[in-house]
């Protein structure tokens, strides 16, 4: 179904299309501007990628060690790495692909919608969905990869309907299908279950109309697609020795994920429903088929088939999510990639509404009403996303950096750091060799789940390195907390390690770093820096332990207290002689 531009669409219509467009990209370019210039604690991770690569040749966690594949997709940490080489701040470098991904985005989306059959107005509000959508502003500006593997997805979808429904050049967009479908693979590794989708539906399609074309499309998915697929994996097994990235051992679970459950529901509810609630309304409320007068009424597969492609990609990717443990899934970041797919979906159905005629205005009233509804909507939850970047930034700057820049200047280079859980800033900062016991970065710890490892064995881990120092993500000041680090910290072995400091933030109660130094470390620690500790220490009576109201009003006043960095237990013990340590807050 596709629309014979000079015969049908009117000057106003495209006029209307084209003011749409101008609004809604210059809504994004403003917000763009005035969002805050936040980054996500895991971005970094990937800079530390980029930048062992661009400085040492080694796309490597810790460089000179045994190679660990912790970044979500090739494409990104590669090109950061360029920008390193070329002198650019990795960080502006991501931001950059980012913004220019999601303003991309949403100019293809319309693209994809015309190219299905829809008219430019239908086109033009689809993309206006995509570009007001507010966690999109939060991931084009977060320094991950979830708005180029956007685009990428969007431009093979345009690829593959141009595929579906084009006559000539079938060679040459069938290449184009399979090098963007290439791309996006290496952008993330869902990218293959689009891929496996996509051909599959082109091959269904070639079947239907002509079987003869179909081996030499096969022969084309093989050579282009294929051949530089398995040759990626078999490199990537023998440098990594796995065939995925850390990233998915970390994340899997043996069990149902109702977590993953709800925030997918909640993500619907919140960005799906109504625009295909939108859809059916115009569909539905129509009641007699009438092609448009001058219309070419072409296959109506090449819409069809284009979005089932889509839904395909969106089912396996949610089994895979709904199997995984979704940590880092901040403003629906797993399900971003499905808004583009869904939008457009509910754009065919709201132009196959409009191209019937029923008896009155309530179905199109309706879709209208629904479309302005989920406009609403997606600018609505922007101040909520302006809230957690900006509370973002103040966490990082008050704990992550300040932790960094208290390990860089403390811990000699060449020795260990420990971090559970929150492996960003904190290694990229410190340049220490570091063992990420959240398993992102880490091929031993990345398999416990699924190779059920002891907790003997994880702590026997922890003390393999002889770590010097030792960062504990806990929800309480005075306790490391979680199942797995209890066990380290009441092993024999870690009496050798002293609690030094405490960071924390106003914005993030019952959110903060404990510090660790091995003993020889914290013995060479000058009197200066012992000075500077105790200025930093909340003052008590008693042992926290005891649960005293002293201690009480002490807990409490560390979390709602808005001094960036917050010391707790035992920082009087470095001045002690080690007979006479004890695990008390100092009084100041």
């Amino acid at each position: 179904m596709q629309f014979d531009d000079h015969a049908i669409v009117s000057t106003r219509e495209r006029s209307a299309a084209r003011l749409l467009l101008l609004i809604a990209v210059g809504y994004a370019l403003v917000v763009v501007v005035l969002f805050p210039k936040w980054t996500v604690d895991d971005a970094f991770i990937t800079y530390r990628y980029a930048e062992n690569l661009a400085m040492h040749g080694e796309l490597n966690w810790n460089v000179g060690e045994d190679p660990v594949e912790g970044y979500t997709g090739l494409v990104l940490p590669v090109l950061l790495a360029a920008a390193v080489r070329a002198g650019i701040d990795v960080d502006a470098a991501s931001k950059s692909v980012g913004v220019a991904s999601f303003l991309l985005g949403g100019l293809l989306l319309a693209c994809l919608v015309r190219r299905l059959g829809c008219r430019p107005v239908v086109a033009a509000v689809a993309a206006v969905l995509h570009l007001t959508a507010a966690p999109n502003v939060t991931h084009a500006l977060s320094g991950l990869e979830t708005m180029l593997f956007t685009a990428f997805e969007i431009a093979s979808l345009i690829a593959l309907a141009t595929c579906i429904g084009g006559t000539g050049r079938r060679v040459l967009q069938e290449c184009l299908l399979l090098g963007l479908l290439l791309g996006t693979c290496l952008v993330r590794p869902e990218g293959l279950a689009l891929a496996a989708s996509a051909v599959s539906v082109l091959a269904f399609v070639r079947i239907r109309s002509d079987r003869s074309g179909l081996p030499n499309f096969m022969i084309r998915v093989g050579l282009i697609l294929g051949l530089p697929l398995v040759a990626y994996f078999l490199v990537r097994h023998g440098y990594y020795g796995d065939w995925f990235p850390n990233t998915y051992y970390a994340k899997w679970t043996r069990r149902f994920s109702w977590d993953s459950l709800s925030s997918l529901l909640k993500f619907s509810l919140l960005y799906a429903v109504v625009p295909l609630f939108a859809g059916a309304a115009a569909t539905v409320s129509q009641v007699r088929w009438r092609p448009c007068s001058g219309c070419k009424v072409g296959p109506v597969s090449t819409a069809w088939t284009t979005l089932a492609a889509g839904v395909l990609f969106i089912v396996a990717c949610a089994a895979l999510y709904l199997k995984s443990a979704l940590a880092m899934n901040f403003s629906y970041r797993f399900f971003i990639p499905f808004l583009p797919i869904v939008f457009a979906l509910a754009a065919v159905l709201v132009e196959r509404g409009l191209r019937r005629v029923g008896t009155g205005r309530l179905g199109p009233a309706i879709c209208a009403g629904a479309l302005i509804v989920q406009i609403a909507v997606n600018i609505g939850g922007l101040p909520r996303e302006i809230r957690f970047a900006s509370d973002t930034i103040e966490l990082l700057a008050d704990e992550h950096v300040q932790v960094a820049d208290f390990l860089r200047e403390r811990v000699p280079p060449g020795e260990w750091l420990v971090v559970v859980l929150d492996a960003g800033v904190i290694p990229y900062r410190s340049k220490l060799k570091t063992v990420d016991f959240g398993g992102l970065n880490d091929e031993f710890l990345s398999h416990r789940w699924r190779e059920r490892t002891s907790s003997a064995k994880i702590v026997d881990y922890f003390f393999a390195r002889n770590p010097a120092a030792a960062v504990f993500t806990s929800t309480n000041p005075y306790t490391v907390n979680g199942p797995e680090p209890a066990p380290i910290t009441v092993d024999p072995r870690f009496g050798n390690y002293s609690l030094v400091a405490i960071f924390g933030s106003s914005t993030w109660p019952n959110y903060y770093q404990m510090v660790y130094l091995r003993r020889d470390l914290c013995d060479r620690l000058s009197c200066t820096d012992q000075e500077k500790l105790r200025e930093k220490a909340p003052s008590t009576e008693t042992d926290p332990a005891a649960g005293s109201p002293a201690s009480r009003r002490v807990a409490s006043s560390m979390s709602s207290r808005p001094g960036p960095a917050l010391l707790a237990s035992r920082l009087a013990t470095l001045t002690q002689s080690p007979d006479t340590r004890k695990t008390r807050l100092p009084a100041t």
